[in-house]
């Protein structure tokens, strides 16, 4: 058992206590790439929306107002879709 407990801590030392280092990474170019990436993320890693246009009760001010507010709040997209709603015949039961 005392060999046992021997192994542990030497396993312990040797692979736990060098991975708790703290490694230089700000010279790292792919680590300043990440980082950088990370404050200010590029168009195909920012969020969407999915926008329906219901009946298509839409005006062009209304679109471009959206999609300016949209891009302000650092959106990259949005999928536009505009079901009629009039087509779709809706039943419950009773």
């Amino acid at each position: 058992m005392r060999q046992f407990t021997s192994i542990i801590l030497l396993l312990f030392f040797f692979l736990v206590i060098p991975s708790c280092q703290d490694n230089d990474k700000s010279n790292n170019p792919s680590y300043k790439k990440l980082a950088a990436d990370f404050k200010k993320p590029p168009a195909s890693s920012r969020p969407g929306a999915f926008w329906c246009w219901l009946n298509g009760d839409v005006t062009k001010e209304s679109i471009t107002t959206d999609l300016e507010e949209m891009k302000a709040k650092g959106m990259g997209r949005a999928e536009i879709s505009w079901p009629d709603l009039r087509f779709f015949k809706v039943t419950f039961p009773d």
